[in-house]
């Protein structure tokens, strides 16, 4: 199988919502390599997040992350993706004003940095 890249949100991010499963207890499905989390794709793109029904406490406050961090960049071009120190599972995107989001597939840690607020 080949490393999906985000080519389709690096066109079409900023005006199209796509949301993924933030189930961090399972792997793979709807077109996700078998051993990714969804949740991880949906902070690298960008996207939004589908909540199941029987979420808890943890699962909730994982998908306001995600919210949060969509909320901040959905209309933000995604301007770069790119492979960290060449490694395939670490992986990170920027977005035009400026935020960054680092993700490590195989350990499931992820980083997102938002540049300082300017005031003219």
């Amino acid at each position: 199988m080949g490393v999906p890249i985000p080519l389709f949100n690096l066109v079409y991010h900023d005006c199209i919502v796509i949301p993924w499963n933030s189930d961090f207890t399972r792997r793979g499905g709807w077109g996700i390599p078998a051993a990714d989390h969804g949740f991880l794709h949906a902070l690298l793109n960008g996207g939004t997040v589908y909540v199941g029904i029987e979420a808890d406490d943890t699962s909730l406050a994982r998908c306001r992350t995600a919210l949060d961090l969509h909320a901040r960049i959905a209309q933000q071009e995604m301007v770069r993706h790119e492979f960290v120190d060449g490694d395939n599972r670490r992986q990170r995107t920027t977005f035009a004003d400026g935020t960054q989001v680092d993700v490590h597939f195989d350990t499931g840690d992820y980083a997102i940095s938002t540049p300082k607020e300017v005031i003219l």
